[in-house]
């Protein structure tokens, strides 16, 4: 728990370094996000935000798939990782951050709902700390469990939030 929290931080603290040190990258990045966010609006609801991440199936590895903090009204996503076994599962581990006054469960705040060809998958398991409750401005990680219909779709992960506009995390599969 506390090795994932060192490495949220300094995700985060590397990601602020790099933002500062080359703004024009920053620019580039933004305009690259703000089209996405206009196509992926003309094809879904006009309150999505989305991103795009690559998954691949070697073996037991995770990987990043947010490339950037997630800020919502009353909690923020910090880190989506994700990982393909061979049993058609996909597991997602969401580190997520209480940004409220009062402790929370995420469950509180939020739904993640996962999607391959507009089809949502069923929910196979999800770890303890999930149901954890959380004190205000502290994080927590879990872990979820979905069953693929299979390893080549994209996939859709959709966070949506009690109050505000969900977001989007387009993953393709190789």
């Amino acid at each position: 728990m506390k090795k994932a929290s060192y490495l949220t931080l300094l995700v985060c603290v590397l990601g602020l370094l790099g933002a500062c040190t080359a703004p024009g990258a920053k620019q580039e990045n933004a305009s690259t996000t703000n089209s996405q966010v206009k196509q992926q609006s003309q094809s879904q609801s006009a309150n999505s935000i989305s991103g795009r991440s690559l998954l691949t199936n070697n073996g037991k590895e995770s990987r990043t798939l947010l490339p950037a903090t997630w800020q919502f009204d009353e909690f923020a996503i910090t880190a989506i990782s994700g990982e393909l076994d061979d049993k058609q599962q996909l597991e997602l581990e969401i580190n997520w951050r209480n940004g409220t006054q009062d402790p929370r469960r995420f469950s509180d705040v939020a739904e993640v709902t996962v999607y391959q060809a507009n089809q949502k998958l069923p929910l196979i398991e999800r770890d303890d700390d999930f149901a954890d409750t959380v004190r205000p401005q502290r994080s927590e990680d879990f872990e979820l469990n979905f069953r693929l219909n299979n390893q080549k779709q994209a996939l859709k992960i959709v966070i949506t939030p009690q109050q505000g506009k969900a977001r989007t995390l387009m993953v393709d599969l190789q």
